[in-house]
């Protein structure tokens, strides 16, 4: 997958999870034909790219971590992916 597909998928990611709160959450990827992929496997993808988020971006990825009470680490889009994962993953296991 090439640097560009990637960003595109977590930051597609991102959106899904913010508006369903589930990493198994199944979105329309836009930039893959249509194709439908997992949250959790995009988010991974994410995790592995170390650039920052645009200004364009920000209000997104802000609202995500508001979904999980919590807070953006940085502007960096590995370590937001990574940490959306954990606090996901951590409000899916809750009863």
């Amino acid at each position: 997958m090439d640097f560009y597909h990637g960003l595109n998928l977590c930051r597609q990611a991102i959106e899904a999870l913010r508006r369903s709160g589930n990493l198994d959450h199944w979105f329309c990827d836009r930039y893959d034909y249509g194709r439908f992929k997992r949250v959790g496997p995009s988010l991974d993808v994410g995790a592995g790219i170390d650039v920052n988020f645009g200004d364009e971006m920000l209000p997104i990825v802000s609202a995500a971590f508001r979904r999980f009470d919590g807070k953006p680490p940085s502007r960096n889009i590995g370590e937001c992916c990574r940490d959306l994962m954990i606090l996901a993953s951590r409000k899916t296991l809750k009863p």
